[in-house]
């Protein structure tokens, strides 16, 4: 797995975990603009937010609506890692929670969840 890859499904997983039951009913960005200013949109776009791959610059770059998979090689993740992600987004679209789009990830496209040391190193559980 990408280093990269790795920490975003760590948070997607974490974030899913913390937000079990949320429907993201908006249309799907990364970041978007609320009353409290720029925030991650949808679960990808918190997982990479979390992993400080994006931040609020990101809503003004036209890659805030591309599918995951368009952001492959952008964000330097795996075959594997851009499956799963997809399968997340695509059932967060449907209108999935949170947990049901990690769930069917995992299902669909298995991976070894990544944990975190304390020192913030990545390990493969």
């Amino acid at each position: 797995m990408s280093e990269n890859g790795r920490l975003t499904i760590y948070h997607i997983r974490q974030i899913a975990a913390e937000r079990p039951n949320h429907v993201h009913g908006e249309q799907c960005v990364y970041v978007t603009l609320t009353r409290n200013g720029y925030v991650p949109g949808c679960l990808v776009g918190h997982g990479l937010w979390r992993a400080g791959l994006i931040t609020a610059k990101f809503r003004r770059n036209d890659r805030n609506r591309m599918a995951i998979r368009n952001l492959q090689r952008y964000f330097g993740f795996d075959t594997n890692e851009t499956d799963w992600l997809m399968e997340v987004q695509r059932r967060q679209d449907n209108r999935h929670t949170w947990r049901m789009a990690v769930e069917w990830a995992d299902l669909l496209y298995p991976l070894t969840p990544p944990t975190i040391q304390p020192n913030h190193e990545l390990i493969n559980a």
